[in-house]
């Protein structure tokens, strides 16, 4: 699963608290997909972080810094483990009334086994929580498989933005409201 944000946009307002209500939730926050956990990011488990990213995007792939500024402004950052190992991570902002998926990214040898659908389900209903009435993302035109995963999801493709990316690459912006919508049922 690749889809990336090309540069950090900070929203109007941090992520409403959530940093002091996730503070040492891994353990007692934790839910079960397929061998699956998730949980809270910190700054321990940046290293892993960073080589997801650098698998799943390259030369394209955010610095440290960028994720210890998200954490220490208290935007959400998810993880999903296997077997006590980091496989992927969410990282999402709140806005005003919808929140922005920044980034997704799972680690190669651990896609299609549930992560990011986990942490999809987990970020929705957390901002649902707070108050969000839906949220959107990015995807790079061509990313099919990351297009059908938040199709899955009721992401609806809602406009082109010319050269979005640093590449010069066009990018589709994709939207879910969540009044009146369920969140899909895990695997």
């Amino acid at each position: 699963m690749k889809v990336k944000t090309p540069r950090l946009r900070r929203p109007n307002t941090p992520f409403g608290g959530l940093k002091s209500t996730l503070k040492g939730s891994t353990n007692k926050d934790s839910r079960r997909l397929s061998g699956l956990r998730a949980g809270q990011i910190r700054i321990r488990d940046l290293d892993r972080v960073l080589e997801i990213e650098k698998a799943s995007f390259g030369a394209d792939a955010w610095e440290r810094k960028l994720f210890a500024d998200s954490l220490e402004a208290g935007d959400l950052l998810l993880g999903a483990w296997r077997d006590g190992k980091l496989t992927g991570y969410l990282l999402a902002a709140e806005g005003k009334r919808r929140a922005e998926l920044l980034s997704l990214a799972v680690d190669p040898a651990a896609r299609r086994l549930g992560a990011a659908s986990l942490l999809l389900n987990r970020a929705m209903s957390r901002l649902r929580r707070h108050g969000m009435a839906g949220i959107w993302l990015m995807v790079k035109t061509g990313n099919r498989a990351a297009e059908q995963c938040y199709e899955k999801f009721g992401f609806r493709r809602t406009r082109r933005v010319k050269k979005y990316y640093e590449d010069g690459a066009d990018g589709w912006r994709m939207e879910l409201e969540f009044r009146g919508k369920s969140i899909p049922p895990k695997r």
